[in-house]
């Protein structure tokens, strides 16, 4: 089997064949029984989810892509492609991991509500316009570095127990 994803006609997968030599075939079919048992799911969706984060990877750079092409006044067939290829050779060297995407920077999550928190204390609101809010998040991240990392380390200190269905209620 072979992960693929289609493009505009063109196909990126992880194989130039969807058979296996023999030997192939078995390791393949030991590592995903072995995946299957330790995450207590069936063998069809180890395989399942492999097709579907391969295909949804590259779904994701084309996505994040093409909104910047045509937001910046790109070619986006240029700028796609270029961006599948870049993905699928991360994927393919290694160079993402589960924790890698869609995870949150405390930095800048802790940042930016520090920085709404400033802003507002001024009578002012945060820019609307995505490119001058992250160039201002920068900004207040380099002249506040210290201060954000103690409330990032303040916050994991002051976790308290976790709330519950009687905490719900607001006075």
């Amino acid at each position: 089997m072979k992960l693929s994803y289609t493009w505009n006609n063109q196909t990126y997968s992880t194989a130039d064949s969807d058979r296996f030599d023999p030997e192939q075939k078995e390791a393949v079919e030991t590592a995903v029984s072995v995946l299957g048992t330790t995450f207590k799911i069936h063998p069809k969706s180890i395989w399942y989810l492999l097709q579907y984060g391969w295909s949804q990877s590259l779904q994701d750079a084309y996505a994040q892509t093409r909104a910047k092409a045509i937001k910046d006044g790109e070619n986006i067939e240029d700028a796609v492609l270029a961006s599948l290829e870049k993905r699928v050779h991360s994927i393919r060297d290694g160079l993402l991991s589960a924790s890698g995407g869609g995870g949150r920077d405390p930095v800048r999550s802790t940042g930016l509500a520090m920085l709404k928190s400033f802003v507002q204390s001024k009578g002012r609101s945060l820019p609307k316009d995505k490119d001058k809010l992250k160039a201002m998040l920068d900004k207040f991240i380099e002249l506040n570095r210290e201060k954000i990392d103690q409330e990032i380390a303040s916050r994991k200190r002051n976790n308290g127990p976790e709330a519950d269905l009687d905490d719900l209620e607001m006075e």
